[in-house]
This record gives structure tokens, sequence and C-alpha cells, in this order.
């Protein structure tokens, strides 16, 4: 298959843009630019091979079976949502012009775009999965869920993430038992029933409504302030930026604020309603400027932005 990108569209800058390139069903080859993810289809898993050549993302599928033209339609919609090859950067553009050309050349170069899940259910889950616990646990946390436990092996033995169908039938004692979610464990169960009932969480992703979204990720259990913020980046809202112990670091680093969430604030304010990547533009533009000095090494320059640290 061969997917059709966008313009300034960069399958490294995306898989870049956050962690979620570390989390199973995916593999990030950083050196070969290609990425792998196992994915779920009605006639059975898939393994997927993607890797861009141009303006397009060359797809490789391996399948138990061949691949019926409707299934083919539903793998690519889901691989369109996971690469974000369906948003325009036009505003992001605009706005980065405004803010000086080395932010303008980061997003002509590809940034603005993030790896998500193949689906919303996927972001939610992994969502929680990143709530009040290290960046360690979250990663157990996805591979427990990616397993033979939920759903059924691809040619090469990997697992999809499951639907919520195979997490909801479980209760939370036994998801407890089955995978280390602790606390969440109860959440998740609620989750997965919530998008038996509603998969599209109101319209989240389509609907252009903030503050209705909000309330709807608001309203889902084990949703902080944080999850609920993260979950609408998933869904496509960029106006506010979620302060972690990330953010917090960086900040503290490079500006020596004591308030880190007024400081961003403020800082940010001018991004609107993109304050989220003005945020990770500013790291990688500050990333550069310590590779140009020698403070990092490229290899360190191309790590995933949560792994910088200047």
């Amino acid at each position: 298959m061969s997917l059709e990108c966008p313009a300034h569209y960069s399958l490294r800058a995306a898989c870049d843009a956050h962690g979620w390139n570390q989390l199973a069903p995916f593999v990030w080859e950083a050196e070969s630019g290609r990425l792998m993810c196992a994915a779920p289809l009605r006639s059975g898993s898939v393994d997927v091979s993607l890797r861009q050549s141009g303006s397009r993302v060359g797809v490789e599928v391996l399948s138990h079976r061949k691949l019926k033209a409707a299934e083919r339609a539903v793998l690519a919609a889901m691989l369109r949502r996971s690469l974000d090859l369906d948003r325009s950067l036009d505003d992001l553009l605009r706005l980065s012009q405004k803010h000086g050309r080395d932010y303008e050349n980061l997003i002509r170069g590809g940034s603005g775009r993030l790896l998500r899940g193949l689906s919303l259910w996927e972001d939610a889950a992994k969502t929680l999965f990143t709530t009040n616990c290290t960046w360690g646990l979250t990663l157990k946390m996805a591979r427990a869920l990616c397993s033979a436990e939920f759903s059924t092996a691809t040619p090469q033995g990997a697992f999809p993430f499951p639907d919520p169908a195979a997490v909801a039938q479980r209760d939370a004692a036994t998801l407890k038992a089955m995978m280390p979610v602790g606390y969440r464990a109860p959440y998740l169960h609620a989750l997965a029933k919530e998008f038996l009932i509603d998969g599209a969480l109101g319209g989240m992703e389509t609907s252009n409504d903030l503050a209705a979204s909000m309330a709807r990720a608001q309203g889902l259990h084990g949703f902080g302030p944080y999850a609920a913020h993260h979950l609408l980046i998933m869904a496509g809202y960029f106006d506010h930026l979620p302060v972690d112990t990330i953010v917090t670091a960086f900040v503290k680093r490079n500006y020596r604020a004591r308030n880190v969430k007024s400081f961003c604030a403020r800082k940010y304010t001018s991004w609107r309603p993109y304050s989220w990547w003005g945020y990770k533009l500013d790291v990688r533009v500050r990333a550069a400027a310590a590779r140009k000095s020698g403070k990092i090494s490229d290899v360190e320059y191309q790590q995933p932005i949560e792994s910088l640290r200047d």
C-alpha cells in the first residue's frame, strides 16, 4: 500500500514528537526511519511496516490471509489517523513565521504533527497509563495489553492494541492481576466500557468543540486535569499545555521560573490555539542551539522530545 503525505510532512518528526513511538505495539527504528506496528482487523491481526519516501509513505502488510478491499480501506484509515496525515499545518505555519525563522523552518521540515494510536481508544488507554507513574511503568502497561491475553498474534508473532471489548470483558480485579496497572484497573475497565457505548466520545475528534470535548474527557473515570488535557491533544486540540515533570524540568532549566504553570500560560499564549506546539517547538529550537554549541550530540538531538534536557 501507499499513503499520500500532505505538505511539510515528516514521518521521523511525527515519531519524535513525543513518546508514543516507544509504546507497544509500535517499534520505531530511528536509523532506518522505519515504523512498525501490529494492527487489528476483522480477519485477524496483521504486521505493518511503514517508511516514508518523498511525498508518500510506503506500507508493507503481512497477513494470515489476503485482505479484502474493505479491510485495506479500514487499515489505510487507521494508519492515516495514526500518522496524522490529514492535519493541515497552514495556521501553525503562519504562527511559526511570527515567532522567527527557526520555528518556521521546523514546521517546513515536518514538525507540527504527532504519532497517535490507531484509534482514540488506544490514545485514551495509553494516556491513563501515563498518570502518576514512571515512563518505565507506562511501557510495561502498554506491553502487557498488547499480548496474547487480549488479541490474536500477527504472522510475525506480534500483538496489536486490543479493542475495548477484549478489555471490558474482564473485571477490574482480573485486569489488575493480569497486568501492572495497579489502581488504574477499575478506570481501565470503565474506559473500555465507555468506548463500547460511544467509540467517538461524542465526536471529540470531529466536533471542534473544545468546551464539550474537555467536559467529555474530564468525565472519564481516572482522568484528572492533566490526563484530560493530554487526551485532547491526541484528539487534535493544542490550546493547552499540560504541565508534567518533563515540562517542569525544561522550564526550570531554561527559564529559571518558579511557578511553572503560570510561566507557561504567559510564555506560550502567543501560540494559541497551538500552545502545546509552541512549547514543543521551543524545546527543539533550544536543542538545536545546544547541538550547535556542542552541549548535546547529534544522537541526543534525534531522541524524542521527552528525552531532551537542555
